[in-house]
């Protein structure tokens, strides 16, 4: 083992690791002031009520040198935490110590454990779950919580068990909303299944009680949230889910019973592999020992447990997991819960962990009742044996060979990373900002070509003082900013990035299917300076000091100021009333209601104008009006195209709009589908506003960007609508299936370029007059054949860009 590398340094394992190193780099983990630049990373449109797991890692960390020893050093105290507390709880429950030692240890190695290691930490360290299972069994047997005042007018004060429970229930509500919830339900479970038959109305008080504490704990973890939002607005990009996950995610019973993933014994490995791995619920398996315990609690919660010692456990825990299933098998009560309360508890196969602890126990206990029979002298010498054997057999069941190959993997490409981020640090100033391409949102994001979800976060993890594009919170306007950048065009990628202050491109080669005429042939002409490679290649660097410098001479100061301003500048909008973003076919959409409204963020200190412009469609070819009101406009558009010119203030502004459209429903989808947006665009006003008159067909595009093709003759019509010239800055790419020539005719400019294959590069400033003017494209190309084509295609313009000249 490398004790300085996670033993997860891949997937959500990295996400684990950058909530560590935020825990030890600052004050909490809400906000890092080293990812996100040049903002900053926050977490508070992520709850997690997981105090006490981060007041672990915090002090940890001020023991431990650095962030992956904090988290390797606590995942494996988890062990011990979870076998003592196991260990604890079952000889309350009235087991001998050989049963108890190996339930404990079968318990601590459960599969749910192993597969959730450190990428799901937070779930993988379940410590509290078998005194919480105590604690419920104490409301089951009515054990006395509250003890009555001794005399008139005093209150009443808490038992022992009272004050623990109460303790207990504030670690539970500081240690995840999952297991918390569980614990919860299980609680008031216990209070009315012995109030209801008994009226004794007392226990669903207690059980209510108990559950009220986790509740206001869980409420004080994510207070921060709840302000933020309250200030900020919801961030629906960020851990919004649907009801339809409690039922993808929900848990399956059939695979608590299937033998583990990777067994050792080849045919059990194939029968896991036979059910296929879906999801997160595949992980739910409870391992042989605790899926015979769940048999014999099935069984006996129809037949009856048998008048000997245990029952007064058995029972209770039956009932527990019956409900268990209940609530959490796909399409039970959770899935119930989803639709009709909340979505965010989706995973209720997450329970699968509460219900190995029920089961273990339950084998234990019904093993030394039939044990029970043997002559006592006989008793303690078999016990330990059948342990002994239990444990065993189950450990080599439940524990996979270790995954050597796929751990030094990672293991490598950590250590290369970290070997190339030591090697550019020293050359960089402390604080320097590096961008990050390709740009990938965070969280919980779709790969990048072969680069995979939290990716990104590597370099930070492994650098001192560097500060990191990566890791601005999508659905803000930092994170808007970000995606805006990346869009640009390289050579404006550049100027825009030296005007924000980064100083170095980080270059994850992963990220393009074909790095070398993507990203570092390009760059490599744009910046005049060759990149430093990891010694694997996968990843390049590039010094934009050297091209900062020389950007920053043809400035005045005043002009330089101006520009730096004008780069910080992006709209930030988002949806309320329709459903994520889709895309298809080069077009974008969202889904929408019969209402909802459209809110603008300003980030700038000024009053802002900017256009808003889109298509609106029915679901059905049925006429429909949709009511728009905005800041300073109401209007009533039908179906098609609108644009409208917007004043928005400082802050957040919101346009409305409400249709008469009739809804629809779609056989497969729960939505109700009333309109859509199409196409939809919200940016700051231009003076100067393009239009393609003719010679150019429509807009084409895929996810290496946009083209039109034109014929041997187009146009484009340049709108200045003040009053005075302006200056613009236009850029396009030129190809054609054969080397041709293409005249360019402008307001002061006749340029030559010869377009090929290889897209030729057209940068021109222009300044336009009041009013409109003509851009003229001519080419003498021949003609595509294309014969299931009628288009006359001759040559293409690529990637067309026009913005304020700077």
């Amino acid at each position: 083992l490398n004790w300085d590398i996670p033993f997860i340094p891949h997937g959500d394992g990295l996400l684990t690791s950058v909530i560590v190193r935020t825990l030890i780099d600052q004050p909490w983990y809400l906000t890092n002031t080293h990812m996100g630049a040049p903002h900053e990373l926050n977490w508070y449109d992520f709850p997690m009520a997981e105090g006490l797991h981060f007041a672990m890692f915090k002090i940890a960390g001020l023991l431990l040198p650095n962030y992956a020893r904090v988290l390797n050093v606590t995942f494996l105290l988890d062990f011990f935490l979870i076998a003592f507390s196991a260990l604890w709880v079952l000889r309350r429950m009235g087991l001998s110590y050989p049963s108890s030692v190996a339930g404990a240890l079968l318990y601590c190695f459960a599969p749910y454990h192993l597969f959730r290691n450190e990428a799901h930490f937070f779930l993988s360290a379940y410590f509290l779950i078998p005194p919480t299972t105590l604690m419920t069994l104490w409301v089951f047997w009515r054990e006395p919580m509250v003890r009555p005042p001794l005399s008139q007018g005093r209150i009443p004060t808490l038992t022992g068990k009272g004050v623990a429970s109460v303790v207990l229930c504030a670690l539970v509500g500081s240690a995840g909303v999952y297991y918390a919830f569980f614990a919860a339900f299980f609680l008031i479970l216990a209070g009315l299944y012995q109030a209801i038959p008994r009226r004794a109305w007392r226990q669903a008080l207690t059980g209510a009680g108990l559950s009220g504490v986790i509740v206001a704990a869980l409420l004080l973890n994510l207070a921060p949230n709840f302000l933020y939002s309250i200030q900020h607005g919801a961030n629906h990009q960020i851990a919004t889910r649907i009801p339809q996950e409690a039922e993808m995610l929900g848990l399956r019973v059939f695979r608590l019973i299937l033998p583990v993933r990777y067994h050792r014994i080849p045919a059990f490995a194939r029968i896991y592999e036979l059910a296929g791995r879906d999801n997160e619920a595949a992980s739910s398996n409870l391992g042989a020992v605790a899926s015979v315990g769940l048999i014999l609690l099935l069984i006996g919660a129809l037949a009856g447990f048998p008048n000997a010692t245990g029952r007064e456990v058995l029972a209770p825990l039956s009932v527990l997991t019956i409900w268990a299933i209940v609530l959490a098998a796909s399409g039970g009560l959770g899935s119930v819960l989803a639709y009709a309360i909340t979505a965010q508890i989706r995973a209720y196969n997450r329970i699968s962990i509460y219900l190995a602890f029920f089961c273990l126990a339950a084998f234990f206990l019904i093993a030394e009742w039939a044990m029970g029979k043997l002559p006592a002298t006989l008793r303690p010498v078999a016990l330990t044996v059948f342990a002994a054997i239990v444990l065993t057999a189950g450990f080599l069941d439940q524990v996979p060979p270790p995954m050597t190959d796929a751990y030094l993997a990672s293991q490598a490409e950590s250590a290369a990373v970290e070997e190339f981020v030591h090697r550019i640090e020293p050359t960089m100033p402390d604080g320097a900002m590096i961008l990050q391409l390709p740009y990938m949102p965070f969280p919980e994001a779709m790969p990048v070509y072969k680069m995979m979800d939290y990716e990104p976060a590597r370099p930070y993890l492994a650098s001192k003082s560097l500060r990191w594009s990566y890791g601005a919170s999508r659905g803000r306007h930092a994170n808007a900013w970000l995606e805006d950048l990346t869009s640009q065009p390289l050579p404006d990628l550049c100027e825009r990035a030296a005007l924000a202050g980064y100083q170095g491109i980080w270059v994850d080669r992963f990220g393009y299917r074909e790095p070398e005429t993507q990203i570092d042939g390009p760059l490599r002409s744009i910046l005049k300076v060759d990149p430093v490679f990891r010694q694997d290649r996968r990843d390049a660097f590039y010094d934009l000091r050297p091209f900062a410098a020389k950007l920053r001479a043809g400035y005045s100061e005043a002009r330089w100021r101006n520009a730096q301003e004008a780069s910080r500048y992006t709209v930030f909008y988002y949806i309320e009333g329709c459903g994520a973003q889709e895309s298809g076919d080069g077009t974008d959409w969202y889904w929408c209601g019969d209402r909802g409204q459209v809110v603008i963020e300003n980030p700038m200190d000024a009053a802002q104008e900017i256009e808003v412009e889109g298509d609106m469609y029915g679901v059905t070819p049925e006429p429909m009006k949709v009511e728009l009101d905005g800041p300073g406009f109401h209007d009533v558009d039908g179906v098609g195209h609108f644009s409208r010119s917007v004043t928005i203030q400082p802050g957040r502004s919101a346009i409305r709009f409400h249709t008469d459209a009739k809804p629809h429903s779609v056989p497969g989808d729960p939505r109700i589908l009333t309109m859509r947006f199409q196409n939809l665009k919200i940016g700051k006003r231009e003076l100067v506003k393009p239009s393609w008159d003719s010679g150019c067909y429509a807009e084409e595009r895929d996810k290496n960007g946009w083209w039109r093709w034109c014929s041997g003759t187009a146009q484009i019509v340049l709108s200045n609508r003040t009053d005075r010239p302006a200056a613009v800055s236009i850029s396009m790419k030129l190809s054609a299936p054969a080397p041709a020539a293409v005249r360019i005719e402008g307001p002061g400019f006749d340029v030559r370029e010869t377009a090929g294959p290889a897209a030729a590069e057209f940068r021109q400033a222009v300044m336009v007059p009041p009013g409109e003017s003509r851009i003229k494209l001519t080419s003498d190309g021949k003609k595509l054949a294309a014969p299931a084509d009628p288009r006359t295609m001759v040559f293409q313009v690529r990637d067309f860009r026009m913005h304020a000249a700077q």
